[in-house]
């Protein structure tokens, strides 16, 4: 039986931690911010964000998982007001990702959308079906995707993390589009407490 959403415990979450195989990925370095907004998504029927692509980028980064073909881990701005913290990119689900993908792919080669249609809609294709040069067209397209895993470049959402004593501290998940502000309070209202040493790196002092 699912908990009332008034009654979300921390044993809620640790149980919730070891079904979704969290729990072993970076034992006492995940804060309760994270596994609440997973969560919180998983029971809301989310489906966008999915545990085992935020964790598989987790492992990846304490080096027990090969890259998924993300973009590489970055510090934020020493200039900006999350400076002491890194991103790490995340892939939602394929529904989302695809199209985002390629959206920037394209965004960034609008000839590539024309190379791709004019290979399969030209004179040699005059035979096939309208459906199936469709397809075809729509394939390539797809491989735009398949491009930017092999050059390490797909983008998704942020997993926001701190280093401290040589080690990753994984303390919420955010959107490009959210605001630094928002990614901060809530980084401070909810992670600071749980590791206290994150209030002096996050003063930019560390």
């Amino acid at each position: 039986m699912k908990p009332d959403r008034t009654e979300i415990t921390e044993e809620h979450l640790t149980q919730f931690a070891k079904a979704i195989g969290l729990a072993s990925v970076a034992p006492g370095r995940v804060s309760n911010l994270i596994l609440f907004e997973l969560f919180g998504r998983m029971y809301t029927g989310t489906l966008d964000t999915l545990p085992a692509k935020i964790i598989h980028e987790m492992r990846a980064l304490e080096g027990t998982a090969p890259p998924l073909g993300t973009l590489k881990q970055e510090a934020f701005s020493k200039k900006g007001i999350l400076r002491g913290l890194y991103k790490k990119h995340y892939l939602l689900g394929a529904g989302s990702s695809v199209p985002m993908n390629v959206s920037l792919e394209l965004k960034n080669n609008p000839e590539r959308l024309r190379e791709i249609v004019m290979s399969q809609w030209n004179p040699s294709t005059a035979d096939l079906a309208p459906e199936a040069v469709a397809a075809r067209i729509a394939n390539g397209v797809t491989g735009l995707y398949l491009e930017r895993k092999n050059r390490k470049k797909l983008t998704g959402e942020w997993i926001i993390y701190a280093k401290h004593g040589g080690k990753n501290y994984y303390l919420t998940l955010a959107r490009h589009d959210e605001g630094d502000e928002n990614i901060l309070e809530r980084v401070t209202d909810y992670c600071v407490g749980e590791f206290p040493w994150l209030a002096e790196q996050l003063s930019g002092a560390a």
